[in-house]
């Protein structure tokens, strides 16, 4: 059964829906000299833009076409990570004194896939080369390859996605035959060759089938004059019109796109906040006292109660967990979190985690304000807010049970054989230490090894952890290699044999080994 928590965040914004379009993503799919690289060039003596910055990748028209409008070209080199890195790059520029937004275009998505794949080819014939295949032997690409094509096109995508303003892409287009499983049929179609997921990222679809032939094949638009149920003609096409008609010449609002981030679980685990979702069936020590710190910290007294309903008083009561002065009951510990709670009800802030273990370890969750109950010693001067129920009555930590019983007999022996827990690294610290020593085997400076994952205009070292986990993964294999090439055989199994397990401490132990020698 799913129990009902609170959210962790209340103060998120809630708005009202402008009813105004977003900047356009154009799709422009043409055959051979439809002229789609043309209409693109025009695009930038459209009013509606201010300053157009132009991104080629497999043509070479950009320089020819200059006196058709006034864009300028973003140099790469060529290579993926540089061309996404001129994404970036584009995505950053402000807008000019006009205060137009400026237009992106690329030309084109079909020579970024065909990159894609090729390198995709190169890394399959390089693991033929590693198995020892003959060299005219047949390539096979795999599935985990082609996923990780898809997300690096995805990736460049996503980045548009984020743009403060249009984006006009560029593509090829093919007459195909359909087949009806491997046998040709009668039927054609028009295909986009690139990624097959690119005319969905589109906010309009615009085919060039011949010079001056121009269909409307997919729009996300009201204009009930732009109809998405039909294939629709565009006499006298041109991009300036297109614009025009998906709202451009009226007040636009910027993209409320946020992509999603499936390598934020990493951060979760790091930050163990995970754990209050999907609590362990048989915690350790150390877990519970995490567990406790974690929901202490959310200010949120539900996660508190959960813990208690969960595992129950008697499983909480006999375990013991970390705190202000040793080793105390769970069941404890939760009480003291629920009194604090109490008492800075309405007058304290929500602690982030990391100072909920701050609030743990140092107050014990002890803090002045309402009623406590007395301890029932006579004269007793323990202030009223230490004073903690026991079962045998009220009693102040002083003259707590089992501080009477040990006051003659000393430490329990359960106490002397508990052993200290030693410090445990923090998993985001792991990741870093990972990436640290990824980037010695490889011969890079950490800032280079991460540069993809900086968002536009960052560096490296401002990189937040959520995407480093899946980073990481993604450069194992090539480590892997570059420990084989070294002749660390024997460390580079040990490193494949991690998969893709993350953090994991082991990972820079095996890499910093293979330096040292």
């Amino acid at each position: 059964m799913t129990l009902l928590l609170p959210p962790r965040r209340l103060d998120r914004a809630v708005d009202e829906p402008s009813g105004v379009p977003a900047f356009p993503r154009l799709l422009l799919a043409g055959v051979e000299k439809a002229g789609k690289t043309y209409e693109a060039a025009l695009a930038s003596n459209s009013d509606l833009v201010g300053t157009t910055y132009w991104l080629e990748l497999g043509e070479d028209s950009a320089d020819e076409y200059k006196q058709l409008g006034p864009y300028r070209i973003v140099r790469h080199d060529g290579s993926y990570m540089d061309f996404l890195d001129a994404v970036r790059y584009a995505v950053a520029q402000p807008r000019g004194a006009d205060g137009k937004p400026n237009l992106i275009v690329v030309d084109s998505a079909s020579m970024l896939w065909e990159l894609l794949c090729d390198e995709q080819t190169a890394v399959a014939r390089r693991r033929a080369t590693e198995r020892g295949a003959a060299p005219d032997s047949e390539l096979t690409i795999t599935a985990d390859q082609w996923q990780k094509a898809k997300n690096r096109f995805k990736d460049v995508i996503n980045t548009l996605k984020y743009h403060d303003g249009p984006v006009l892409i560029t593509a090829r287009l093919e007459d195909v035959v359909l087949f009806d499983g491997d046998k040709p049929t009668r039927d054609r179609a028009w295909k986009v060759k690139s990624e097959r997921s690119l005319p969905f990222e589109c906010t309009a679809v615009v085919q060039l089938r011949a010079r001056d032939s121009a269909f409307l094949t997919g729009v996300r638009s009201l204009n009930r004059d732009l109809s998405a149920a039909h294939i629709r003609p565009l006499p006298g096409f041109n991009v300036d019109k297109l614009f025009r008609d998906l709202g451009m010449d009226k007040r636009v609002a910027r993209s409320t796109y946020r992509a999603s981030h499936p390598e934020a679980i990493i951060r979760e685990q790091a930050e163990g906040l995970d754990m209050l979702d999907d609590l362990p069936d048989d915690p350790s020590d150390d877990q519970l006292t995490k567990l406790i710190m974690l929901s202490f910290g959310t200010q949120q007294p539900e996660y508190l109660h959960r813990l208690t309903a969960f595992y129950g008083h008697q499983m909480l009561s006999r375990r013991k967990v970390a705190g202000k002065d040793g080793p105390v009951s769970a069941a404890d510990a939760i009480e003291r979190a629920l009194n604090a709670l109490a008492n800075k009800a309405g007058t304290a802030s929500p602690q982030p985690p990391s100072q909920a273990q701050d609030a743990f370890g140092a107050s014990g969750f002890s803090s002045p304000g309402t009623e406590q109950p007395r301890c029932t010693v006579p004269d007793c001067p323990t202030p009223k807010n230490c004073v903690r129920p026991y079962a045998n009555g009220a009693r102040c930590e002083q003259h707590g049970p089992r501080q009477d019983a040990g006051r003659d007999a000393g430490p329990t022996a359960e106490e002397h054989q508990m052993p200290k827990q030693p410090v445990p690294v923090h998993p985001a610290q792991m990741l870093r230490d990972e990436a640290a020593a990824q980037a010695r085997v490889l011969g890079l400076s950490v800032d280079k090894h991460l540069a993809e994952l900086a968002p536009p205009g960052s560096t490296a070292s401002q990189l937040p952890p959520t995407r480093l986990g899946g980073h990481l993964l993604r450069w194992r294999p090539v480590v892997v290699t570059a420990l084989r090439d070294k002749g660390h055989d024997d460390l580079a199994e040990q490193y494949a044999k991690l998969g893709t397990r993350v953090p994991t401490r082991e990972a820079a132990e095996i890499l910093n080994s293979a330096a040292a020698q």
